[in-house]
């Protein structure tokens, strides 16, 4: 019996790649809710105040795989000195991300976590916030980055 820990996908845990910032200073950012819009789709989640730094989509014919990118502002100064406001709070954000064609019975997959939104398995540090009190339907769009 081999002792390694393996996730479902049979990478060894400590094989798997972890891009959290790309090479711009952009963060990933977890989305939890969806709901389909005559366009695509209109990803909905809880974040920081900091603007989208771009959104990267992925489409087959059978998956589609949204990833959110924002801008992460440095929380420290050269030299160690911190700067004050960090993380500025967080809020319930919506943008649409237009599809080539409907998502359909397509699986949607969130490209920070791998999963469907709201996935939670024994590995999740924090489980991601509820929203059954929010209106999707009421939830701003924010424009899409250029």
């Amino acid at each position: 019996m081999d002792p390694t820990p393996v996730r479902e996908d049979g990478l060894p845990m400590w094989e798997v790649e972890v891009v959290l910032l790309d090479d711009e200073g952009g963060l990933m950012d977890i989305w939890q809710r969806f709901v389909p819009t005559p366009a695509g789709v209109k990803v909905v989640w809880s974040g920081g105040r900091q603007p989208l730094a771009r959104v990267d989509v992925e489409e087959t014919s059978e998956r589609v795989v949204i990833t959110l990118w924002r801008h992460q502002s440095p929380l420290f100064l050269e030299g160690g000195v911190r700067l004050a406001g960090g993380w500025g709070g967080s809020k319930v954000r919506a943008v649409e991300v237009p599809l080539s064609a409907p998502l359909g019975e397509r699986e949607l997959i969130d490209g920070a976590t791998g999963h469907a939104p709201d996935h939670v398995d024994e590995f999740d540090v924090f489980l991601p916030p509820s929203f059954d009190h929010v209106d999707l339907d009421r939830v701003p769009v924010e424009p899409m980055p250029t």
